[in-house]
């Protein structure tokens, strides 16, 4: 029997969901439940024959590393971290891969997840406290261990980990084969491997591999993430389908694979990037992780001389440049809602520090656009796909203004408005390096449910140089971060104004929004923005007005209540949450920071009887990490003696350096 409370979840789903997505959803039932009846397995999956190739434009391996082959015998000491944990050491002589429960076990609780003999589908896995957070299991399953062992050589233990995977993992049975986006991602892996393999080991690999193909691209077709569901899932079903049809031409219904997924490729670019390029899931990262799909789909395209149409790549463009105007010095990224650290190619398993500009720099290669290129990436596996540069996309995307060039030869600041994502990006050209500034007036998330956005509206980002100064609380854990979730994703851990200390949208369940929070932009000029968001109108009464004024290198927050409160002494506060590198002094009104390259910015408070707080507040800067930091906070009551109007906050944020000449 299905608990109350996981009843009241799905009837809040149910609630987000059009006509025709509640009759997919119930198709889809009636095929769980059919299939919940049939015998599968792996002999059921080997019927196909022709070549395998690697990934399309995929160079040869280079020379292993140093630091990759210590990977590798980490890896086969079963010594590694995954999410930020540390997975449980092998324990007898026998391999950690050949264990008993190895491919189900939670690394935190120890206890195992269903395995073979347990229909996929049947497993409840989406408020599941006891055993951990899938998103654990989920990620050893995603066989990107293959990944890193292929760049440092692809060891004979590459084909064991396979075998040892399949015979763990029959068709359909078990907790890692219910999501559809966890099976695209093996697919690469695989891939990978047998791009990078030796002839010997490829020969080994060839049967299995034909096997783990076919099952996994049936599975895939059958089950798509259609409608509220089809974001970044869907691009990684149908780029996956591209990519293992183009590798194996002789897989079943590999040519209905291609040319379906090319027409959804196409289609999903349109729906998950806005026409100014913003991701609408309103997460870099998550931008990121659909463009290395669709880069590496794209080549694959165009191997089978079936390129991307231009409109679709200036699409793709646009969404490139915003990374790119967005990015600091250091080639990092505003973290804005949730990051869940998913990656299509991985070199190393350590959390990877600039994601989003290794992947920006495949993108400018494959775009043939120099001007995406970020100030700097780490070296990745993404680097071996040998794509000349070219101007296509620059011809059927005209060339637009690069507000990232003209930031860095002007002094002043220099605006750029994503009106449909909804954000304004400052950029200054200072003696320390680019002052950044992102101001959030955008939509919630992407879809009825805005699954990975956070209550954010009107915030704001700063970095400076290289060093991020008021950041993001970041996103911590997924299933099982329970009240934590919630708090991460809530108002009060983001640079704005709260009411009460409620949320600005409401929250439904671990990815989904009841009611979402509209914003919309008052007033623009070349030197500011105002704008304001409705979160708070049928609780409160209030509207919640922030306006953004920019004078070289001093920047100006007004932020406003608006409208008629619905109670006496109706609490409010803004607050700011400051990097884990600064210093922080204050003086009443006026708090002094100091960052660990030396930068000093000053926040005054110009509203009288207001004053700075400072509070510890928790930070996650990876997945699964929790830490603390500085939060600055200042508020009142609306009815205050000492405040009888509706508050008018003025906060002045000043970098202390000359512009740059």
């Amino acid at each position: 029997m299905i608990p109350g409370w996981q009843l009241l979840w799905y009837a809040r789903r149910l609630g987000r969901m059009s006509g025709p997505e509640v009759a997919h959803r119930l198709l889809e039932q009636f095929k769980r439940m059919t299939d919940s009846r049939r015998d599968f397995g792996w002999n059921r999956f080997s019927g196909f024959g022709g070549p395998l190739h690697g990934l399309p434009g995929f160079t040869p391996a280079l020379p292993a590393s140093n630091s990759a082959r210590h990977e590798l015998k980490s890896i086969e000491a079963g010594e590694f971290h995954l999410l930020g944990q540390r997975w449980p050491m092998p324990v007898g002589d026998c391999p950690w891969y050949a264990q008993d429960g190895v491919w189900h076990r939670d690394p935190m609780s120890g206890d195992l997840w269903p395995g073979s003999g347990t229909f996929a589908f049947r497993i409840l896995y989406r408020h599941e406290r006891r055993r951990g957070d899938v998103k654990f299991i989920w990620e050893l399953n995603r066989l990107q261990l293959l990944q890193v062992l292929a760049a440092a050589g692809a060891s004979d233990s590459a084909a064991e980990i396979l075998e040892s995977w399949m015979q763990a993992n029959p068709p359909f049975d078990g907790i890692n084969w219910a999501s559809s986006i966890e099976a695209a991602s093996r697919v690469v892996s695989l891939l990978v491997l047998l791009t990078l393999a030796s002839p010997k080991l490829r020969c080994r690999l060839d049967v299995p591999a034909r096997r783990f193909l076919a099952a996994h691209t049936y599975w895939i077709a059958r089950y798509p993430s259609l409608h509220s569901s089809a974001n970044n899932h869907r691009v990684a079903e149908l780029a996956s389908l591209l990519l293992a049809s183009v590798c194996a031409p002789g897989l079943p219904r590999s040519f209905v694979y291609v040319a379906e997924s090319l027409r959804g490729l196409e289609q999903v670019a349109v729906s998950l990037f806005h026409p100014d390029g913003v991701g609408a899931e309103q997460s870099p990262t998550y931008a990121a992780y659909s463009l290395e799909w669709f880069a590496i789909a794209g080549l694959a395209a165009e191997s089978v001389g079936r390129p991307f149409s231009a409109d679709m790549r200036s699409r793709l463009y646009a969404a490139a440049l915003y990374l790119r105007t967005i990015m600091d010095d250091s080639g990092r990224v505003p973290r804005v809602g949730d990051d869940d650290e998913g990656r299509v190619l991985v070199s190393r398993l350590p959390q990877e520090d600039k994601y989003v500009s290794s992947v920006l720099a495949f993108v400018a290669r494959w775009l043939g656009e120099p001007a995406l290129q970020p100030p700097s990436s780490d070296p990745h596996l993404r680097d071996q796909f040998a794509v000349e540069m070219r101007s296509e996309c620059a011809q059927s995307a005209g060339t637009p203004t690069d507000p990232v060039d003209v930031g860095k030869r002007l002094s002043v600041p220099v605006l750029k408005v994503f009106p449909y994502g909804g954000y304004t990006i400052a950029r200054t050209a200072t003696e320390r390096g680019t002052l950044l500034i992102m101001f959030d007036h955008g939509p919630l998330g992407f879809g009825s449910i805005a699954a990975h956005g956070h209550a954010d509206a009107l915030a704001i980002w700063l970095h400076w140089g290289d060093e991020p100064i008021l950041v993001d609380a970041g996103t911590y854990l997924y299933h099982s971060g329970a009240q934590e979730r919630d708090l991460f994703r809530g108002t009060c851990a983001h640079n704005t104004l709260s009411v009460e200390d409620a949320d600005q949208s409401l929250i439904a369940g671990p990815f989904n929004w009841s009611r979402h929070a509209r914003t919309r932009v008052v007033a623009r000029t070349a030197r500011s923005i105002t704008a304001e968001h409705d979160g708070y109108v049928r609780r409160f009464g209030v509207i919640h007005r922030r306006d953004l004024s920019f004078h070289g290198n001093i920047l100006v927050i007004e932020d406003r209540l608006i409208g008629r409160p619905s109670k006496a002494r109706m609490r409010w506060s803004v607050g700011f949450l400051l990097g884990s590198q600064v210093e922080t002094r204050l003086d009443g009104s006026r708090a002094n920071i100091k960052t660990k390259g030396g930068r000093e910015l000053s926040l005054h408070l110009e509203t009288r009887h207001l004053s700075w707080a400072k509070m510890p507040a928790p930070h996650s800067p990876a997945f699964n990490c929790r830490d603390m930091l500085d939060h600055l906070s200042a508020g009142g009551s609306i009815f205050d003696p000492q405040s009888p109007h509706l508050p008018h906050i003025r906060t002045v944020i000043t970098a202390s350096c000359a512009a740059a000449a």
